[in-house]
């Protein structure tokens, strides 16, 4: 809904504000006045116009519409935030530039069009776009016929059934290749395999080992040095302790000291003994050795290869072995779902065509009451011998789920002003006037439309008498969903109004100036007057209390 508007150097407008409310606000002012450059602002807004549009001696002109906001809205937008307002500012300048910003967010003019259109239907002779379009007589008949929770359900099951389409072509791409990525995958499973990497600290020890070989001549002529000087030499450690236990042998043994002595030596003198035997052990096998280092060299070698090929460490080959077991076991198990796939898309196809089936059963429904019913409507609007059709058109399509989102059938609005000339599709033979009309007629038949901003324009060009007094009663029965806004020159619509602006054209320092102003009730009074042609001590003051009376019983 929109709240406020303000105009500030634009045309013939200095500076205006008006505060829009809920129901049926309507503008008058005599001709020439200016009603519809509150229309032109803002459809300026929307992305019409230019720098036409900037007042004389003016550097630029700034529109702005406050509308309040709405969680679907929030969601859709980012501009807006967590505001409970949404605020569509625009600037245009003299030289033609142009600035948006939706809540002081810089947008494009695309985004801001977007949002706009969301916020605000207008109709007129010159705005009647949005009933051209299919889409949207299609969604204002689904409305009507309360297709929301069928289509939810449609959208849904036609979404699963394009889901597995695209799983199943992506398989069947897959099979031609899969025999290729087979066998290199069975060669790199080999591979690894084959190197029996048990250990993810081989690589480690391995090196360690290689450091040891590499260094066995020096530990080779060290060790058999200390063999020497041990056990083997001349003289050696092991020879002098055994002389020294003989020499301690011939003493007093009954003295404690040479007793502990002579074991001490004894015991030096064995492990000297042990430790010899076992560094001559260790020099055999490290002679014996002489081909490991080759064989250490090569497994490393070896992982060094498998590393560059499939990862930095022993553990992360090992990892991608097993990545690659499972690629090859599903490439393998891919007949297996390819036929599993098919047998699913079968039955959501079985399932899309029943529920579009169904969907098209209740549009089918449905057709001739809302025929009848809007046929009924503009009679009410002065157009007793128009035509109104709806056509469907069955979609052809190969499979069930390239039908589109809405379902088997486009929906169009047929339309003739007289009975005896066929009904031909609305932007073929409708104009501003009867498209309004024609607006009308289907919006008051579809409650269940989401709350929105609907403006008239001229709706009341061409009509008068009973005809006039029902148009305004439609525009108060749409008021009672929808926020409207129309401007007339009807008083028998204008009566009908909730809330009541007049535009005047005043002149200050020989510049023209448009003023907006709510009317109080006696002012009202006044205008109503006015519109009759009449002022406050003619009959048609007296009638024009009468209208506002019935106007507000109604």
């Amino acid at each position: 809904m929109i709240l406020e508007l303000h105009v500030k150097n634009f045309a013939l407008i200095n500076d205006a504000r008006i505060e829009f409310k809920t129901g049926l606000n309507v503008i008058t002012g005599e001709t020439g006045a200016g009603k519809s450059l509150i229309i032109d602002a803002l459809l300026v807004i929307g992305g019409r116009g230019g720098a036409d549009f900037v007042r004389k001696g003016c550097e630029q002109a700034v529109i702005e519409a406050i509308f309040s906001s709405t969680e679907d809205l929030r969601a859709l937008f980012d501009e807006i935030g967590d505001d409970d307002f949404i605020s569509l500012r625009k600037v245009i300048t003299n030289s033609g530039k142009t600035k948006q910003y939706i809540n002081g967010n810089f947008v494009s003019q695309s985004r801001m069009k977007l949002l706009f259109n969301r916020l605000l239907h207008v109709y007129g002779q010159n705005e009647t776009k949005d009933l051209y379009d299919e889409a949207y007589q299609r969604e204002l008949y689904d409305l009507y016929c309360d297709n929301r929770v069928l289509l939810d359900e449609f959208k849904t099951i036609l979404q699963r059934a394009k889901e597995l389409k695209k799983q199943l072509l992506e398989l069947e791409e897959q099979e031609l290749t899969r025999i290729k990525e087979i066998d290199f995958l069975e060669y790199q499973i080999n591979e690894i395999s084959s190197a029996n990497l048990n250990e993810d600290d081989e690589e480690e020890r391995l090196v360690s080992t290689r450091e040891r070989l590499l260094a066995r001549d020096r530990i080779s002529k060290s060790l058999g040095a200390i063999y020497e000087l041990l056990y083997a030499g001349e003289p050696n450690a092991f020879d002098l302790l055994s002389q020294s236990d003989r020499l301690l042998g011939g003493l007093n043994n009954n003295d404690e000291f040479f007793i502990d002595t002579e074991t001490d030596i004894k015991a030096a003198a064995e492990l000297i003994k042990s430790r010899a035997l076992q560094i001559k052990s260790y020099l055999e096998d490290l002679e014996n050795t002489e081909e490991n280092i080759d064989k250490v060299e090569e497994r490393l070698d070896a992982i060094y290869k498998l590393k560059k090929k499939y990862g930095k460490s022993i553990k992360e080959v090992k990892a991608f072995l097993v990545q690659q077991q499972t690629r090859l076991e599903h490439l393998k198990n891919i007949d297996i779902q390819k036929e599993s796939l098919e047998q699913q898309l079968k039955k959501a196809r079985e399932e899309v065509l029943a529920v579009v089936e169904k969907l098209s059963n209740e549009r089918e429904k449905y057709r001739v009451a809302f025929e009848e019913s809007v046929m009924n409507e503009l009679s009410q609007l002065g157009m007793p011998k128009s035509l109104f059709k709806v056509a469907f058109n069955r979609l052809s399509f190969k499979a069930a789920e390239e039908l589109p989102t809405y379902g088997g059938e486009s929906i169009q609005f047929l339309f003739s002003s007289h009975s005896g000339e066929d009904a031909k599709p609305l932007s073929k033979i409708a104009s501003g006037g009867e498209l309004s009309r024609v607006m009308l007629a289907v919006k008051n038949l579809i409650p269940r439309e989401k709350e929105m901003t609907v403006i008239f324009d001229e709706i009341d060009t061409g009509v008068g008498g009973k005809t006039a007094e029902m148009l305004g009663v439609k525009l108060k029965q749409i008021a009672t969903h929808h926020q409207v806004i129309c401007i007339t020159h009807l008083p028998l619509i204008a009566v009908f109004g909730s809330n009541h602006f007049k535009v005047e054209k005043q002149e200050t320092n020989g510049k023209l100036d448009i003023k907006v102003r709510e009317l109080s009730p006696d002012e009202r009074l006044e205008e109503v007057t006015r519109m009759l042609g009449g002022d406050t001590t003619s009959k048609g003051f007296e009638y024009a209390k009468e209208i506002l009376k019935k106007a507000e019983s109604a």
